[in-house]
């Protein structure tokens, strides 16, 4: 079983690396981390939105703008998931 705790610093990691476009940490997340923690994407309905909405953002081909929307979202569920 995966650790929770991991997870949430992995994705504390992703949302606060502001060097790297949106669309490249969609894709760490959807392509490494969803796969990592494949249990959790099933256990966890709060890890399951953020792997949902990362997979929109990977394959929206949005402006930047559009997807810094969804990236918003994405940051408020990882924030969500560390506080729970």
């Amino acid at each position: 079983m995966s650790d929770i705790n991991e997870l949430t610093k992995e994705l504390q990691t992703i949302i606060g690396d502001t060097g790297t476009s949106v669309e490249s940490r969609a894709v760490l997340i959807t392509d490494d981390i969803a796969n990592r923690y494949g249990d959790l994407v099933d256990s966890n309905p709060s890890f399951s939105q953020i792997v949902d909405m990362a997979a929109k953002i990977k394959a929206s081909g949005a402006t930047e703008r559009e997807n810094g929307v969804m990236w918003g979202e994405v940051v408020h569920l990882a924030h969500a998931l560390a506080n729970s």
